[in-house]
C-alpha cells in the first residue's frame, strides 16, 4: 500500500471530525456545562410564569411575613398547636355538620312557641299581647342555650408567637359556637374550587378575630384587613394537601420524608444559586471550564459539575 493512502473499508475519522478529537474530559464538562444553562433557562421560563400569574392576581402578603405568620399563630393555637399532619383535628362529622344550622332549627321552634302563645292572648286586647309577647321573647332569649363547643386537645407548643389571652380564648370560642362551630377544624377533604359551609363559617368567624387579636399590637391598614380571609384560605388549602397526603402515615415515616424533601429544597436552593452564578460568569461562547467555590457547603461547581472538598 502507498504511503497516505487509506485501506479499503476504513472511515477517515479526522476528514468527518475536521480535526483532532477533543480531550474527552474537557467534552464532559462541556456537556455538564451545557446541561446546566438548559436547567437554568428552564427555572427562568417557570419564573416568569409564575410572575406573569402573580400580575394577574391581587396581590397578597407574603406567606412568611409578620401578618401571615401572626393569621398561622392563631388559627394552630385553637387547633391544639399541632407539629405533624397526625396532631391536626380530623374533619366534621355528618353530625357537627347538620347542627351547622342550629340557628335555624332554634328559631323556627321559638317561631312557633310564640305562634301559640299568641292564639292563647287572642281575646285580650292588642296592648296587652304585645307586653306580654315581648316578655315572653326576654324570657326564651335568657334561656337559650348555646351550642355545646369542644376545644381542641392540646398537641404541642407553638411558641415564638405572642400569647393568646383566656378572654381571648373564651371569645373566639363563644363566636364559633353562636356560628354553629362546635369543634374548631376544616373540612380537609373538600376539593379547592368547591364550596364548603362550615370552612366559609370558621374563616368568616377567625378572620374578624384574628383582625381584632393582632391589631392589639400592630398596626393594619385596610389592604391588610381585606386580606385576612384570603390569607386564610391559601394556608387551607396547601395544609389540605399535606393532610390528605400524610395524615394516615405513621409519624416516623413522615418525619424520615420530611428529612429528606427538607435535604433536597436546600440542595435545589444551593444550586439554582451556582448556576445563576455560572451564567454571570461564563461567557456564550465557553471555552474554558468555570470553577466556583461555594463557601457555605465548601464545594465547587465546574460548569454544574459538584466536587466535594474536605
Amino acid at each position: 500500500m502507498v504511503s497516505g493512502e487509506q485501506a479499503p473499508g476504513l472511515v477517515n475519522i479526522q476528514a468527518i471530525t475536521g480535526g483532532p478529537r477533543k480531550d474527552a474530559k474537557f467534552a464532559l464538562d462541556q456537556a455538564r456545562g451545557s446541561r446546566a444553562m438548559v436547567e437554568l433557562r428552564g427555572a427562568q421560563v417557570r419564573e416568569e410564569r409564575r410572575v406573569r400569574g402573580i400580575a394577574k392576581k391581587v396581590t397578597l402578603n407574603e406567606h412568611c411575613d409578620k401578618f401571615s405568620r401572626g393569621i398561622q399563630h392563631f388559627i394552630k393555637f385553637f387547633l391544639g398547636g399541632p407539629t405533624s399532619p397526625q396532631d391536626y383535628p380530623i374533619t366534621p362529622t355528618k353530625e357537627e355538620l347538620e347542627a351547622l344550622y342550629w340557628v335555624d332549627s332554634r328559631s323556627k321552634m321559638i317561631l312557633e312557641q310564640l305562634e301559640r302563645l299568641r292564639k292563647s292572648l287572642s281575646t285580650r286586647s292588642v296592648a296587652e299581647q304585645d307586653f306580654i309577647l315581648t316578655m315572653a321573647e326576654k324570657e326564651i332569649r335568657k334561656k337559650i342555650p348555646l351550642p355545646p363547643f369542644q376545644p381542641a386537645v392540646r398537641k404541642g407548643d407553638l411558641g415564638g408567637g405572642r400569647p393568646i389571652s383566656v378572654q381571648t380564648k373564651a371569645d373566639v370560642e363563644r363566636a364559633l359556637a353562636v356560628a354553629g362551630i362546635s369543634r374548631f377544624t376544616f373540612q380537609w377533604d373538600v376539593p379547592r374550587d368547591e364550596d364548603s359551609t362550615w370552612n366559609s363559617a370558621v374563616i368568616e368567624v377567625i378572620s374578624k378575630k384574628s383582625l381584632e387579636w393582632l391589631g392589639r399590637t400592630m398596626k393594619i391598614g385596610d389592604e391588610e384587613s381585606g386580606q385576612v380571609g384570603d390569607i386564610i384560605r391559601r394556608w387551607l388549602n396547601n395544609k389540605s394537601r399535606e393532610i390528605q397526603q400524610y395524615q394516615a402515615m405513621s409519624v416516623d415515616e413522615y418525619k424520615k420524608i420530611k428529612s429528606v424533601k427538607s435535604t433536597k429544597t436546600l440542595y435545589q436552593r444551593w444550586r439554582k444559586k451556582v448556576c445563576a452564578q455560572i451564567s454571570l460568569l461564563a461567557p456564550k461562547q465557553d471555552t474554558h471550564v468555570v470553577v466556583l467555590r461555594d463557601s457555605d457547603s465548601g464545594t465547587t461547581v465546574s460548569n454544574g459539575r459538584q466536587n466535594f472538598q474536605e
